[in-house]
């Protein structure tokens, strides 16, 4: 069958108007513009500005203003010490904090006074009420912003009778330094301030989205990579219940909190790199944003840490009383629906390696035999049973993806709760480009998700293939935010999965279900 692009995806013809564009929030009126018969806002404030006084602090909601606001641009993103971007192959530190803030942002501002949000619907002032999503940004806990990728426009959503909401908050050093035991009462929550940014913007969300035209009760949060860990912690966040009704993590499984010592341990080597102690703090006020982040990425570096994931969420008892899925899903999301899963070569791919499929038998389990040390042998013997026909690099991706193993794992737990459904999915189609070398990696499903896949005809080759299958992902992630089940016509039926037969989606061409994977490979284990 095939398939055309619709109208509104011409881009080139695209009309701009600004003056119906207008909706009048809690703290007051925003002017966006209509594009293609959507309305946009960009860069309207869900909270006051978290510079100076208000650093480490949670934010307060923004203070009302007179007049109209214009919010006709993208807004400030959260200063961000450098970092490689995923694939480059630099290490960290080697690379240029300002090209890197190019990539992640495309050139747009940074600044401290970064709670913003960016706004897609059909309707504004109106009576119908549509399913809500609201993104939340890959780059771990401490990169990106909520527009550093095309990929996160949502004007090819609304136009499904959704509204798009992506947000800026918080991130690295300004969103998680723990002070909580070495200062006073003030800096209690100061290891979860992002986390409490992303609240305040659900509860922006909660108060002012009927005015454009978005159902505050069916609210979807969805992210990717430290995205999909951001919507983890916020499924184990009490404060944050009610805000969402539903939860998708994408490629972003792992447990997202680090501990009251470790998370103490880093603040303390920020210290020392400041030169401060627990007695002076309040010069962390006063102090240039990029000696901050100097310090951090110091303090980050001598202790081993991870710069993307050293900085996270704190299991503090309170705001996140527990790792969420460490043991068990958070019992205080029970009722919430999940859709989770992962691309299948994720990090191991062929974006930047030429030789990727040059690589042997020989080297593809010495390879895994460095991950999976002694199970290795008995995996790739399983796995030849159950996949006979991978070429070396594609088993070295199939066996060495922790990614889905996390993926699987929380599905699991969500599954054994009892509560609301949980479905999985396994994204695996590849792109033409570079003959098929990419793969399925780390990312490359959001632009499918957000029907965006016309915008990356670099990297999907066009055509009828990557446009199906926008349709088709799209459709799926709207039809789970309006309804809890991830179901329509467009796709075979989709089954909640059950640890039993461990049903997955598979996205390719075509779109099939199948069993769990690491299913197939612990029955070929067993054999």
């Amino acid at each position: 069958m095939s398939t055309t692009i619709a109208p509104w995806k011409h881009h080139d013809t695209a009309v701009y108007t600004e003056s119906a564009a207008v909706v009048e929030t809690a703290a007051g009126k925003v002017r966006g513009y209509i594009r293609n018969g959507i309305y946009t806002f960009k860069g309207v404030p869900y909270g006051a500005p978290v510079s100076g006084a208000a650093r480490f602090m949670p934010a307060r909601l923004p203070e009302p203003w007179t007049g109209i606001r214009p919010c006709l641009h993208y807004g400030s993103i959260c200063p961000q010490a450098p970092q490689a971007p995923y694939g480059a192959g630099a290490p960290v530190g080697q690379v240029d904090e300002d090209q890197y803030l190019l990539l992640r942002t495309g050139g747009r501002p940074v600044g401290e006074d970064c709670l913003l949000l960016n706004v897609w619907t059909p309707e504004i002032n109106g009576s119908h009420k549509r399913p809500v999503l609201v993104w939340l940004h890959g780059g771990g806990f401490a990169f990106g912003c909520g527009h550093d990728l095309a990929a996160y426009d949502g004007e090819n959503l609304a136009h499904k009778d959704a509204v798009v909401v992506t947000i800026n908050h918080r991130l690295g050093l300004l969103g998680h330094l723990n002070l909580a035991q070495l200062g006073d009462e003030r800096y209690a929550a100061s290891g979860n301030i992002s986390l409490l940014d992303q609240l305040l913007a659900l509860q922006w969300v909660r108060a002012n989205i009927a005015r454009f035209g978005g159902d505050p009760r069916c609210v979807t949060i969805f992210g990717q990579s430290g995205g999909g860990g951001k919507v983890s912690a916020l499924l184990g966040m009490p404060a944050a219940q009610g805000y969402f009704q539903r939860a998708i993590v994408q490629s972003g499984s792992f447990a997202p909190g680090s501990s009251l010592e470790d998370s103490t341990k880093l603040a303390r080597g920020v210290l020392d790199e400041l030169g401060l102690t627990p007695g002076n703090l309040d010069a962390l006020h006063t102090l240039p944003v990029e000696e901050l982040l100097r310090a951090g990425f110091n303090a980050i570096n001598k202790l081993g840490m991870n710069a993307m994931m050293g900085w996270s969420p704190v299991v503090d008892g309170t705001i996140l009383p527990e790792q969420p899925f460490g043991e068990r899903a958070p019992e205080v999301s029970k009722d919430i629906p999940m859709l989770v899963g992962t691309n299948y070569h994720e990090f191991i791919n062929g974006v930047d390696n030429p030789n990727a499929y040059k690589l042997t038998d020989a080297e593809m389990e010495s390879k895994l035999r460095e991950t999976l040390k002694d199970k290795a042998g008995a995996l790739i013997t399983a796995s030849r049973k159950v996949f006979p026909e991978l070429a070396p690099f594609d088993r070295y991706a199939l066996l060495g993806n922790w990614f889905r193993t996390m993926a699987r794992r929380q599905v699991q737990l969500k599954a054994a709760q009892g509560g609301a459904p949980a479905y999985y999915y396994w994204f695996t189609w590849r792109t033409p480009v570079l003959d098929g070398r990419p793969g399925a990696f780390h990312s490359s499903e959001i632009s499918y998700v957000f029907d965006n896949a016309d915008k990356y005809e670099g990297y999907n080759g066009g055509g009828d293939a990557p446009r199906r299958l926008s349709d088709q992902m799209s459709d799926a992630w709207l039809a789970f935010a309006r309804t809890g089940t991830p179901n329509h016509p467009g796709l075979p039926e989709w089954p909640a999965y059950r640890s039993a037969d461990g049903a997955t989606m598979v996205f390719d061409n075509p779109c099939r279900v199948a069993d769990d994977p690491d299913l197939l490979l612990e029955r070929a284990l067993a054999e």
